[in-house]
């Protein structure tokens, strides 16, 4: 009887977590109703072109990372548990290609200024452009998502977008942590929209 009691707490435990994963996958996956995800639809330029640099991580793969530097960098374990997606994809260009990005990043710029994101750096040189994007919160006290478009030299074609919750102190970090220099030096002023 006892050996019974135990099998079937134990299967209920099994039963509770698997529905309790089961809800977080599921959750998790809502990444794409956020306000700060971004569908990039200039990706699908390079068909199946392979990146030659890319991060994707959801949820619940940034929640495993998250137990690995809680010790070594406790102020990113806390950013990290904020964020429900982070996504870099890097793609070598030929020039036609480069010109299709070119165009189709325009599109996406377009929509993003329609919908309440904000532009904090453009560059638009010969041979390089650069748009950083923040999708303040309502309340403009947190940033919901960061974009960043970019193509170097007609060479390299970059797509950022992370989601979550993110303080604007915090915008810096992330960009060194992902590599994504034009990160680096963003200073984000809350300012209730002004």
């Amino acid at each position: 009887m006892k050996l019974k009691t135990i099998f079937l707490c134990a299967l209920l435990v099994l039963a509770v977590a698997v529905t309790a994963t089961a809800k977080d996958k599921a959750k998790a996956t809502d990444y794409t109703k956020h306000p700060g995800y971004v569908d990039f639809n200039a990706l699908e330029i390079f068909g199946e072109q392979e990146a030659t640099i890319e991060v994707y991580l959801k949820q619940p793969m940034l929640n495993l990372l998250r137990k690995f530097i809680k010790d070594e960098d406790p102020e990113l374990y806390d950013i990290f548990g904020k964020l429900q997606l982070v996504r870099v994809q890097v793609f070598d260009v030929t020039r036609d290609l480069a010109d299709k990005f070119d165009t189709e990043s325009a599109k996406t710029v377009k929509i993003l200024d329609e919908k309440g994101w904000e532009k904090v750096v453009r560059v638009f040189e010969d041979d390089q452009r650069v748009f950083v994007y923040l999708k303040p919160s309502e309340d403009y006290e947190l940033i919901q998502g960061i974009v960043v478009i970019a193509m170097e030299g007609f060479e390299e074609a970059v797509f950022v977008n992370i989601v979550g919750d993110i303080h604007p102190d915090d915008i810096s970090k992330l960009g060194g942590h992902f590599g994504v220099n034009e990160l680096d030096s963003i200073r984000y002023e809350v300012n209730k929209g002004n």
